[in-house]
């Protein structure tokens, strides 16, 4: 990954509203972790998606793990890990199911921030290539 050369400069003092538009406008799907993998907040830019994957705001307080099919499980542990250890992680595609018994893949990297040893999981909704991928 290839951060800014000069960011202070660049961006400022960029506050805590002004980052979450960014992350929101940058992405599919935003979700925040604590050290312990709980969800503690989540930012979707489409709506349907929200409907579809976060109804209702159900995923607030689960584990992110819980979220996604029990064979990305494991997926997922990697991309916190990744995040903890190296504070950034390579990109990895776990499937969310839904209420209509389809999963939604959703490609995600992970960055942890600040001081509380939070993780921000930045998803990408790969469905549109999913479908493409299967009439090939």
């Amino acid at each position: 990954m290839q951060v800014f050369k000069s960011p202070k400069e660049s961006l400022g003092d960029l506050g805590a509203m002004s980052a979450a538009n960014l992350i929101a406008a940058a992405t599919d799907v935003a979700v925040i972790v604590d050290g312990h993998g709980f969800i503690r907040d989540v930012a979707f830019n489409k709506e349907e998606l929200s409907l579809e994957l976060d109804a209702q705001g159900r995923w607030m307080g689960s584990k992110l793990s819980e979220t996604v099919t029990s064979e990305t499980r494991g997926k997922v542990g990697e991309l916190l890990h990744e995040a903890a250890i190296r504070k950034a992680s390579n990109w990895r595609q776990v499937n969310h199911p839904v209420r209509d018994g389809r999963d939604i893949p959703i490609s995600y990297s992970a960055v942890r921030v600040g001081p509380q040893g939070h993780i921000i999981a930045i998803g990408r909704d790969m469905s549109k290539v999913a479908v493409l991928q299967q009439r090939l």
